[in-house]
């Protein structure tokens, strides 16, 4: 399979995740990322692309970037996104209608405390869930993505029950790494130790398998590489 052609939109973000690995960068950099155009420009018949960010949402040139994609041939165009802008009614019509097929959605927790936490914004949960309603309303795949840390480890296996529940058709974790944000440490620390995060997982595994559900657990090598099972996080913070 071709690789994903992917289209960086800039850092701006409506969440301030705890583990983000782009960390203040939206401080520093333009809203609308410089090389945007000549990314489109780039797109040619049967390719796949990705829009990430920071959040593509946020962007009102989002729907013309997505069809200018497809007009030039894209044969499947992904958004990368924590889903809550998805949540207001007809705008994930408006995606899906611009050309957009799949939706990769970001899932912190099983929980509104554990998935507020992770994003510092309150509410943002109760959008994502509706985003994600929303956008397989709408025909689109979703594909959720979950970033396990020392504060939502113990619960993998409940967000791949929530993932299901939400309609969408596969769940996918990575484990927080120390860059941006998750770089500081903090209280409680962010990364957690592999070892024990590993029996949880498998639990999660098994549980999802028994269900006839798609679970992965992606490497932080196969995230860094834009492996097709995971669109990549878009430049990270003094890398």
């Amino acid at each position: 399979m071709e690789p994903i052609h992917r289209i960086f939109v800039g850092f701006r973000c409506n969440n301030r995740c705890v583990f983000c690995a782009q960390g203040e960068l939206s401080s520093e950099s333009p809203e609308v990322d410089a090389r945007l155009g000549e990314r489109l420009a780039a797109v040619g018949p049967g390719a796949r692309v990705a829009f990430l960010g920071g959040e593509p949402t946020l962007h009102a040139e989002l729907p013309a970037w997505i069809s200018e994609a497809k007009q030039r041939g894209a044969r499947e165009i992904t958004v990368q996104t924590n889903g809550r802008r998805l949540s207001e009614a007809g705008y994930a019509r408006i995606l899906v209608a611009s050309g957009t097929s799949r939706f990769e959605v970001a899932l912190q927790g099983s929980t509104a405390a554990m998935h507020d936490f992770h994003t510092r914004q309150a509410g943002s949960f109760a959008e994502t869930g509706s985003g994600i309603r929303r956008a397989r309303g709408e025909g689109a795949a979703v594909f959720v993505t979950t970033v396990v840390t020392r504060s939502n480890y113990r619960h993998v296996s409940e967000i791949v029950d929530l993932v299901r529940s939400l309609g969408a058709e596969r769940s996918a974790f990575r484990l927080a790494v120390a860059q941006g944000r998750a770089a500081r440490g903090g209280d409680p620390p962010v990364v957690p130790p592999l070892t024990l995060v590993k029996p949880y997982l498998s639990r999660a595994l098994a549980r999802a398998r028994q269900s006839g559900f798609s679970c992965t657990v992606m490497t932080t090598a196969a995230a860094e590489a834009g492996d097709s099972e995971w669109l990549g996080l878009g430049p990270v913070a003094g890398v």
